[in-house]
């Protein structure tokens, strides 16, 4: 079994201390008026999670730090009450090519991969970097969260995106319904990509069951937009709302005490000790979440993160685990046509 695998120094995307200063930036940025450092310290990610002094500390350390990268907060001690300057930010026409624009318009519901894809939003989100003209940078359909990650290719999340726009149609794929599992085809009329803690999904219509459906889309693989229509509307509730429903369905959300394996880089599990709650003696708190996503994050780090508490949860990740190497060792045992070694 081999330790989930670690970014290379430097990778942002697994830094909470970026994360926390993107949080802080998102806050400020909803609102023109200012916050109240009270308000920051109590409700923005990164700054929830730890002691009210290490908090001040970290925003103290994270002004200076976004003003050396050229975002400059102005911090009004007397009413302690923080705002963004916006004075110096652009308004023109970015110039974006018809190229990083469909780029752009996908990575705003998702990361991926893909370098092809990659490239092009690079030079989009440069672009798009200064400007600050909208009144609110939050919608409905959820914040960008850094962890996840999705192993679709540009075409198949091009094709993807496309079936949820009008005319909308069926799609199939190969899922995993858990980390090791075997895939299993499925077919969907898809109404959404959404964001849960930090996962993306895809909610949709799931045409053999009947029924609502929620999918990981870190397992999803080989999909395609076939020729039927969809046929089931898309709901006007929120979606987000339906997506956590349905992958619930009806268990209690319930938290898990975690800790680091002894040499384990924090980087490697930056996406769930991110938003977790520092207990102060080497283990964290995370969730409160469902038994299979408490399950998904110790199979997703394992080799990094140890599960100590609840029982069940640490009891299924173990169990997996050894059917995982079982069915290694039976692989390594079988000759290349199958055949049993003598």
């Amino acid at each position: 079994m081999n330790a989930a695998p670690r970014p290379a120094d430097g990778d942002a995307r697994y830094s909470a201390v970026r994360i926390r200063r993107v949080s802080l930036l998102a806050a400020l940025a909803d609102d023109p008026a200012g916050l109240r450092e009270d308000w920051i310290l109590r409700t923005v990610r990164g700054y929830n999670t730890v002691s009210e002094e290490s908090a001040a500390r970290y925003l103290r350390d994270d002004v200076p730090a976004l003003a050396a990268a050229g975002i400059r907060v102005e911090w009004d001690a007397r009413n302690a009450t923080l705002t963004l300057d916006r004075s110096s930010f652009r308004t023109d026409d970015p110039g974006f090519t018809e190229e990083e624009s469909e780029a752009l318009a996908m990575a705003s519901l998702v990361a991926f991969d893909d370098d092809s894809l990659k490239d092009l939003t690079t030079g989009a989100w440069a672009k798009l970097a200064p400007i600050a003209r909208r009144s609110n940078l939050a919608d409905d359909r959820g914040t960008v969260i850094f962890g996840d990650r999705v192993s679709l290719d540009g075409t198949q999340f091009a094709d993807l995106t496309r079936a949820i726009q009008p005319p909308r149609k069926r799609v199939e794929f190969y899922f995993a319904p858990q980390l090791f599992a075997e895939e299993v085809l499925r077919t969907i009329e898809p109404w959404a990509i959404v964001n849960l803690k930090g996962r993306w999904y895809v909610v949709g219509h799931d045409v053999d069951r009947d029924d609502v459906r929620t999918f990981r889309m870190t397992r999803m693989v080989d999909v395609t937009v076939t020729d039927a229509d969809a046929t089931q509307p898309i709901p006007a509730e929120n979606l987000q709302d339906i997506a956590e429903r349905s992958l619930n369905r009806g268990a209690a959300p319930v938290t898990a005490v975690v800790k680091l394996a002894d040499g384990a880089d924090p980087r490697a599990c930056a996406d769930v000790l991110a938003s977790a709650r520092d207990l102060g003696d080497g283990t964290w708190e995370i969730g409160p979440a469902t038994t299979a996503e408490l399950v998904d994050a110790g199979l997703e780090h394992a080799g990094d993160l140890i599960v100590v508490k609840p029982k069940d949860v640490r009891d299924r990740i173990v169990e997996t685990l050894r059917a995982v190497v079982a069915a290694d060792d039976e692989a390594d045992d079988a000759t290349p046509n199958g055949e049993e070694r003598r």
